[in-house]
């Protein structure tokens, strides 16, 4: 198997609302995507200066910034960031477990120390980032690739997809373990085609 390197592409998204609408201060997206959206981030980065970097207020900041990227993508269990003064440096990694967001932090590195790590998350392969790129095929031949997650429950997630056309498709994916529920749903849906 390929072991991909990241070769991770960093946009200043300070002032693009990037993520469920918001903007965090750098996004790293696969240096091969061209569509640079929510679905396709996979290291978000927090920059702050003065003596609030590090408190309270700003990690929450950061770890949200985790949540928002998993909320976004909902195929995805877990999601690495960080916040810096570009002095000091804290990484965060946010994983979900048993259904719970649970989030793990460094020390505070200074940035001789930290820049390797730095170094080390970015040039991972994205496997081991907790991203995999989302792609959906139809009839093995058309490529549907996701821009928006339209809504999600418990059984699949609905994605709003355009084919090498830009023509718009909805496709729902079933989570794992609720694969047959799909023959449910189109039997119900039958069943009320003729109830007026």
């Amino acid at each position: 198997q390929e072991d991909r390197k990241s070769f991770l592409f960093v946009e200043d998204t300070s002032g693009t609302p990037i993520l469920d609408g918001r903007k965090p201060d750098v996004s790293f997206f696969p240096s091969s995507d061209t569509t640079q959206n929510q679905l396709n981030l996979v290291v978000v980065g927090e920059l702050k200066k003065g003596k609030s970097a590090f408190q309270d207020a700003s990690i929450g900041e950061a770890i949200t910034w985790l949540y928002r990227v998993l909320k976004c993508q909902p195929l995805r269990s877990e999601v690495f960031g960080f916040l810096t003064d570009c002095i000091h440096m804290k990484f965060f990694h946010s994983k979900k477990v048993n259904g719970q967001i649970k989030t793990t932090a460094t020390p505070l590195y200074a940035m001789d120390t930290a820049k390797h790590y730095f170094a080390t998350l970015i040039t991972s392969p994205l496997i081991d980032l907790g991203y995999s790129p989302v792609e959906f095929s139809w009839a093995g031949v058309v490529k549907l690739v996701p821009t928006k997650v339209l809504g999600s429950g418990a059984t699949s997630d609905v994605f709003l997809c355009r084919d090498t056309l830009s023509i718009e498709y909805a496709v729902k994916n079933f989570k794992p373990n609720f694969e047959n529920a799909y023959t449910t749903e189109s039997k119900m849906l039958n069943l009320l085609k003729g109830v007026s």
